[in-house]
């Protein structure tokens, strides 16, 4: 994800924010590590982003669903996650959401789908599937198939099997 987000013009999609899951440390130290990059510091000693960099902000949304959550219970944790989701969809209005994994991803890309056709606000969504995922996509994939306007996906085998998939090669 990284990589591909390497190659997005910083000057066009400024300020940038990296929505995480509450529990998923890694994924906010590559979404720092990213950011002291592109700001030509990679070795700056940000343990924690402060908030004060107006070039991108991190903001925490709860996971849809735990590993090994109940199904029952997901229902109740991913209207939770939506509805924090759709807070920061409103607040940040974003032009571009780009997102991959497991269900956190699901409730605010749907979200941000619905808010562009009921006309308040023009986000696209574009989905990253996993590398791990060579034949068949992730139900986060698959929920998201019809709805993203753009699915990436890193095997060919997948672009031949999901026509509107589009095959970017491998992006780790």
């Amino acid at each position: 994800m990284m990589r591909l987000l390497r190659q997005i013009p910083q000057a066009t999609f400024t300020p940038r924010t990296y929505v995480v899951a509450a529990t998923d440390a890694g994924s906010e130290s590559k979404a720092l590590a990213l950011e002291r990059e592109l700001a030509g510091n990679p070795s700056a000693a940000h343990d924690q982003h402060n908030g004060q960099d107006p070039t991108f902000a991190i903001v925490k949304i709860p996971r849809s669903r735990e590993v090994k959550q109940s199904w029952v219970s997901t229902l109740f944790t991913t209207l939770y996650a939506a509805t924090v989701s759709l807070g920061v969809l409103l607040k940040i209005q974003p032009d571009m959401l780009v997102c991959n994994g497991p269900g956190t991803c699901v409730p605010i890309a749907l979200l941000a789908r619905l808010l562009r056709f009921l006309g308040v606000l023009d986000t696209r969504v574009v989905f990253v599937e996993s590398l791990a995922r060579v034949h068949k996509l992730s139900l986060s994939g698959r929920i998201l198939y019809p709805f993203a306007d753009q699915l990436i996906v890193q095997w060919p085998e997948l672009a031949a099997k999901y026509p509107k998939a589009v095959y970017q090669g491998r992006l780790v």
